[in-house]
């Protein structure tokens, strides 16, 4: 269960990383967000905090799509 969370968590990201990226966004600036490390993070969770992958996808949306593609396009 929690192995599912955390790869859907991955590919989520890895997928938005690739929208940003075609946006415009730096690479670097996709690299530096913060989510990336929560993700890492997200292995040692437990079974009652499975609730922090919906956190970490919506961190997910507002850091690579909202403002990655953004500062891209400005650019």
């Amino acid at each position: 269960m929690k192995q599912d969370h955390l790869l859907k968590t991955i590919l989520l990201f890895h997928e938005r990383a690739v929208m940003a990226y075609e946006g415009g966004a730096a690479l670097a600036d996709i690299f530096a967000a913060p989510v990336r490390e929560r993700i890492a993070r997200a292995k040692y969770l437990t079974e009652q905090e499975m609730g922090v992958f919906s956190e970490i996808s919506s961190d997910i949306e507002t850091q690579l799509v909202a403002e990655g593609v953004e500062e891209g396009v400005a650019r």
